[in-house]
């Protein structure tokens, strides 16, 4: 006690004990609960969020499915809202984690194969979002994130939000009062093209407290709705009429050359840029070799031009790489040829062949007379002293001829299956979009093909081509505008959408394509096409349709309908062979008729002639009529005998003695002497008179002679 009054120390008294339990302390389970699991007392945010995000699901997510993404820093603290977020979602939905890198750890959920897609992504730093979705154009983008107001009014006013087309960033608001009560949520989104640069504004559409918005407004609304603000696009354009025409001006004294481009693309460009107000600024493409369409596409697909233009065609290519408009034009693959316009009349008669064709074929059936003769008797005497065998090889070289092309066996020139010779452009995916083709006709189409560098070539060789008939395959539209006397085929081989291209995922494709939509149905875009046809297309006579000398007037480029008055050289030329073959039908009647008469005249001179020989002026001496038929059957082969000849005695000089009309009688000296030999000589003579006559001797009346028809016919 002492020492502790020495060291200063206060008395201390004890607490009485009392074991009366006196206010409200917590038991010992309390304490534990409350320092273990660190309960506290301020306002629970995840259930207002949660049912935030159920009614943004159900209103603007629901047409597609939605992809939950979330970092592992807030799957890490706010493990409860995932779990109850996860809970009774209300569609079905794809959730995915993104590492320390920001990067999805199955990048595969962001390209689906056959369904749309919606994020609700879960991050901390806002202005990660843009790493980790990239370009999205269609899908609807829903960002909760922990960042300040002003981080995320940065981030929309940033190139990086622009990247997103329809955007919605819920965050938390800050507030200093009491944690016990609900914090409101913020939605912003951003507005495109809020000035000439391009750049985008952040605007606060409405807040979220107690279940309910504090103003009901779209939380998706339409963008670029007021236009781009005097924005300037980049167009890569490359000619390809009448979709893009580049034509090279300059003034009246030549000078201050420059490149002017037109076409109906370009119009179409030109009308949407006084309507959403932007401007236009037209360059080539780089690489000009792979062809007008496939520069154009390599362009976009590597984001060097924000809009390509060159009639491109809405191919499994287009859709695959780039984004593409509504097809403004309908076009398609069709095939040119020669048309088949009216010839005069003098030349009309030569169809269907050209001239050379007929002279050729003239030439051929001429000489071909004398190949064919000379393998046959291997000499041409006969044709050169005969001039009816010249008529007579002629038809069978005639018949030889057209037997080939009327002969219908298995390897008859009938049964080929030769085909005009195709022509494709070897560039701009003409080369290679046929190649896999299931089609039957198309593969039997194509089967015979060359290609030319352009469609200048092609048309030269349709129209130039000599030996072979050649028909060019291309744009129908292109084809149109550089046609003069060429067909181009009615019915489409292979129809095409033409479109504008645009890079993938381009936030401003959908609003070029509706405005484009909206232009086709009013009318707009036919109206373009047909003043392009009036100002740039050629006539048949090379002017443009506009420049008439007369009144404006619209003149038709297409090929001249064959008329009847058309075929009256086909009818001349069928009526000048009936002509001809009346004219040698008639030469063959009278030459027949002509040559019986001459025939008749000479058998009758001749009749005479022999009656004067047979029955000369009768003499006692000279006639000796056997008295029984003994001795008109009885011949004597001597000299000396006077029955000869049937009883019959005639006398003929040397004079009137002919064999074969060529017969002299002092030519053998040994026939002369031998008179068997001259008696038989005789006998066939008179043999060959009496049967040229022989009808002539039967209608004889019977002849004055010694036996007064007592002994029956005349004796001969």
């Amino acid at each position: 006690m002492n020492i502790a009054k020495n060291f200063g120390l206060k008395h201390i008294n004890k607490r009485s004990s009392d074991t009366v339990l006196r206010g409200n302390p917590k038991t010992r389970e309390e304490m534990w609960h409350q320092h273990f699991i660190n309960e506290s007392n301020s306002y629970d945010q995840s259930k207002s969020l949660i049912q935030l995000l159920y009614n943004v699901t159900v209103t603007y997510l629901n047409d597609c499915t939605p992809v939950i993404l979330y970092d592992d820093q807030i799957n890490s603290t706010e493990g409860y809202l995932f779990q109850n977020l996860m809970k009774n979602f209300p569609v079905d939905f794809v959730h995915g984690v993104i590492d320390d890198k920001k990067r999805l750890i199955e990048p595969n959920i962001l390209r689906p194969k056959d369904e749309c897609l919606h994020y609700i992504l879960f991050i901390n730093d806002v202005k990660s979002s843009a790493s980790v979705l990239g370009k999205q154009s269609n899908n609807k983008i829903v960002v909760i994130t922990k960042s300040s107001q002003w981080a995320v009014q940065e981030f929309l006013s940033s190139s990086m939000s622009r990247i997103f087309a329809d955007l919605l960033v819920i965050d938390q608001s800050f507030k200093e009062d009491d944690d016990s009560l609900e914090a409101p949520y913020i939605l912003y989104t951003h507005q495109l093209y809020s000035d000439g640069l391009g750049t985008s504004k952040p605007f606060i559409l409405t807040s979220w407290k107690k279940g309910k918005f504090s103003r009901n407004v779209n939380l998706f609304p339409r963008k670029i709705s007021e236009g781009y603000a005097g924005h300037r696009f980049l167009i890569a354009a490359a000619n390809q009429p009448p979709f893009v025409f580049k034509k090279h001006v300059a003034d009246a004294d030549g000078g201050n050359p420059r490149i002017v481009w037109d076409g109906i693309e370009i119009r179409i460009l030109k009308v949407l840029s006084e309507l959403n107000n932007f401007t236009i600024e037209i360059v080539e493409p780089r690489d000009l070799h792979l062809g007008p369409s496939d520069a154009v596409a390599n362009e976009i697909a590597l984001e060097r031009s924000d809009i390509g233009v060159a009639g491109l065609y809405l191919t499994t290519e287009i859709i695959r790489d780039m984004e593409y408009s509504f097809a403004h034009s309908q076009d398609c693959a069709a095939f040119v040829t020669l048309a088949s316009t009216a010839l005069p009349r003098y030349r009309a008669i030569l169809g269907p062949f050209h001239w050379h064709v007929w002279v050729a074929l003239t030439f051929t059936y001429l000489i071909a007379i004398f190949p064919l003769a000379f393998s046959d008797k291997h000499t041409l005497s006969h044709l050169i002293n005969n001039t009816g065998e010249v008529e007579n090889m002629f038809w069978y070289v005639f018949g030889t001829f057209t037997n080939c092309f009327t002969f219908v066996g298995k390897n008859s020139w009938s049964k080929t299956d030769k085909i005009t010779t195709r022509l494709l452009i070897d560039r701009g995916g003409w080369e290679r979009w046929f190649l896999n083709s299931s089609d039957q006709n198309t593969n039997k189409l194509m089967k015979k093909l060359e290609f030319v560098r352009d469609i200048e070539t092609g048309i030269r060789n349709v129209t130039k081509a000599f030996f072979w008939p050649y028909a060019f395959l291309g744009s129908k539209s292109e084809l149109e505008s550089k046609r003069a006397v060429l067909h181009v085929s009615n019915e489409c081989f292979v129809p095409f959408g033409v479109t504008l291209a645009f890079p993938k995922k381009s936030i401003f494709a959908a609003k070029f394509n509706n405005d484009i939509r909206q232009m086709y149905q009013s009318g707009i875009i036919h109206k373009i096409v047909d003043e392009m046809r009036w100002e740039m297309q050629r006539s048949s006579k090379g002017n443009l349709l506009s420049v008439v000398s007369t009144s404006l007037r619209t003149t038709t480029v297409e090929e001249k309908g064959l008329t009847l008055e058309d075929t009256q050289g086909m009818f001349l030329l069928l009526g000048a062979g009936f002509l001809i073959a009346a004219v040698a039908l008639t030469s063959e009647v009278m030459g027949g008729f002509t040559k019986r008469c001459r025939n008749l005249k000479r058998r009758l001179s001749s009749s005479d002639s022999l009656d004067d020989m047979i029955q000369p002026q009768s003499t006692p001496d000279e006639i000796f009529v056997s008295d029984s038929v003994s001795h008109v059957n009885s011949k004597s082969t001597s000299f000396e005998s006077n029955v000869t000849l049937n009883g019959q005695i005639i006398h003929v000089s040397k004079e009137d003695i002919a064999v074969h009309e060529n017969y002299d009688f002092y030519e053998d000296d040994f026939r002369s002497s031998n008179s068997v030999d001259t008696d038989n000589d005789m006998n066939m003579f008179t043999a060959e008179i009496l049967w040229r006559n022989d009808d002539y001797v039967k209608k004889r009346t019977r002849a004055s002679t010694a036996s007064k028809g007592m002994f029956g016919e005349v004796v001969l």
